[in-house]
């Protein structure tokens, strides 16, 4: 047998949680699937999640702005002698896809992950936490429609009255 499968609370769960988590309605944002376990004791599981974050945001060129927002995951409990977080494959790069809540107000641009490990020498512990830095850019056609194209139409309108006189 190369492989078993168990439910997702009948194993150890990392209590990996964000962070800089904004949710206020502490409910667990891991969804309920198995946990597959190899013949040589590496553990896959893969639960869906929804995480809610705060991002400061700069305005300076909205609404044709850009932001970059960090999201923070980690233990509070565990050190990083108990998990090792590292990343599949040693990607750095967050890729798009399936995982991303489509929306008409934002175009995702790129990210890209990052292990940040603090050392404690004086208690010889070592803490662990990944950084996925999230790039996108607000789509505002809206904007362009009722603010833009507009001003550009009273712009010529008044240089066609002036070329009139």
């Amino acid at each position: 047998m190369k492989t078993v499968q168990f439910g997702d609370h009948e194993v150890w769960q990392p209590g990996i949680v964000l962070y800089n988590n904004a949710d206020v309605t502490k409910v667990d944002p891991y969804g309920n699937t198995d946990v597959i376990i190899d013949s040589d004791g590496t553990v896959v599981w893969v639960p869906p999640a929804t995480f809610r974050s705060e991002c400061p945001l700069d305005v300076t060129y909205w609404p044709y702005d850009s932001q970059a927002c960090a999201l923070y995951l980690g233990s509070w409990t565990r050190h990083g002698y108990h998990i090792d977080i590292q990343l599949y494959k040693n990607r750095s790069h967050v890729i798009p896809g399936w995982f991303m809540k489509y929306t008409h107000s934002w175009q995702f641009l790129g990210g890209q992950l990052n292990i940040i490990a603090r050392e404690y020498p004086n208690v010889n512990l070592r803490y662990v936490m990944l950084q996925m830095i999230v790039n996108f850019s607000r789509v505002s056609p809206i904007f362009t429609y009722t603010v833009v194209f507009p001003a550009i139409g009273m712009y010529e309108r008044e240089r066609e009255r002036e070329r009139e006189i």
